[in-house]
């Protein structure tokens, strides 16, 4: 398939010039993620200035080179800005394939966050963004923006995510203790993000920080959940280490457990909408088919009058843990109804696996 372009690449250009459903493009858009070269991204990135259609972007960094970040520059930006009607998206997207002088741009808009952070849109390209550029001749500014994180409990909840790019310790240290003594939990993302991108020195501390009730790592509503997968990965941390932890846990019967389950649930749940790739070129996703998770969480193992899975888990709690067992019905019904939706999710992903297969046969 070397230099060859993907069926699948002309069909969203079909799709896309209104001579079909749109219904089958996020699973056309995986494949070319998955299987897509250069040349199937250069296709979508001229259907993309055509349309200005962000769902095309992912794709296109997927697949994609320096010479494609160098195509697509020369056409959105002017005199270091976005041209309109392009959205900050682009700018995620130049920062994944690290074109070079994009770098000044989002420099430039991450001095001026702290102070005017309303556009949210923005603030994640311009954070997410820089995570893709060492930043060695930039840590006077660094200490500066992230310094001011460090006055107040709210603040742009992405701007300290580039503190470890800072190396020193004892900035990592005062960021940490900061955020554990007074920073609002709608503020902590980036502090999360953050620590998972000080490398595996972290993993420890990563894991001991999700775990942390007061840090609500879960919470989609705030953007929570969606960072600390994406922090996971970084970290080649996945739902599998997660829940053979808890099993330890729960045969040591140890007690408050509770926001363990559901933080699981949160994350899992969360993991069900997970982009088809992160806007940090180093994340590399940790492979976990939603299958396998599905029988890991769910399905009965080899003893039949032993239910191990995460509902058997949950009444095995409830039998020695008073506080626990106030909480079972609730969190079996949570459970039950994600069980539902990984099995479609599974079914989905199944078919989705043959797809790519019979596509890397041809």
């Amino acid at each position: 398939m070397s230099g060859q372009m993907l069926k699948a690449t002309t069909q969203i250009v079909d799709l896309l010039g209104d001579k079909g459903n749109e219904r089958y493009l996020p699973l056309l858009l995986t494949l070319v993620a998955q299987l897509g070269k250069v040349a199937d991204s250069r296709v979508l990135l001229k259907l993309f200035l055509k349309k200005n259609d962000p769902r095309l972007l992912e794709a296109i960094m997927a697949s994609g080179d320096a010479t494609i970040a160098e195509e697509l520059y020369h056409v959105v930006i002017a005199n270091d800005q976005l041209k309109n009607p392009y959205g900050p998206e682009v700018l995620t997207a130049l920062a994944y394939l690290e074109h070079p002088a994009t770098q000044k741009i989002l420099l430039n808009n991450y001095q001026g966050l702290f102070s005017d952070h309303r556009n949210w849109d923005l603030h994640t390209a311009v954070c997410l963004g820089l995570l893709n550029y060492e930043l060695t001749e930039e840590k006077e500014l660094l200490r500066a923006e992230i310094g001011k994180c460090l006055e107040t409990h709210l603040f742009p909840d992405l701007l300290p995510v580039l503190f470890e790019k800072i190396g020193e310790e004892a900035w990592s240290r005062k960021i940490l203790a900061h955020a554990n003594d007074r920073v609002s939990t709608s503020c902590i993302s980036g502090i999360i993000l953050g620590t998972a991108m000080g490398g595996q020195k972290n993993r420890s501390l990563f894991k001991e920080l999700i775990f942390n009730p007061l840090w609500e790592a879960g919470d989609s509503s705030v953007g929570n959940a969606y960072f600390t997968l994406m922090g996971m990965h970084a970290l080649n941390i996945g739902m599998v280490e997660l829940f053979h932890d808890l099993v330890v846990l729960v045969r040591l019967k140890t007690k408050g457990l509770a926001y363990r389950f559901n933080l699981l649930y949160d994350l899992l749940k969360a993991k069900l909408n997970e982009p088809m790739v992160y806007p940090v070129r180093i994340i590399n996703k940790v492979k976990e088919p939603i299958a396998e998770l599905y029988r890991l969480f769910f399905e009965w193992k080899d003893d039949p009058n032993k239910d191990e899975t995460i509902i058997g888990l949950i009444g095995d709690i409830a039998k020695f843990d008073a506080d626990f067992a106030h909480q079972e019905d609730r969190l079996l019904e949570k459970w039950h109804e994600l069980r539902g939706l990984y099995e479609l999710k599974a079914e989905t992903e199944t078919l989705m696996d043959y797809i790519i297969a019979m596509n890397e046969s041809h």
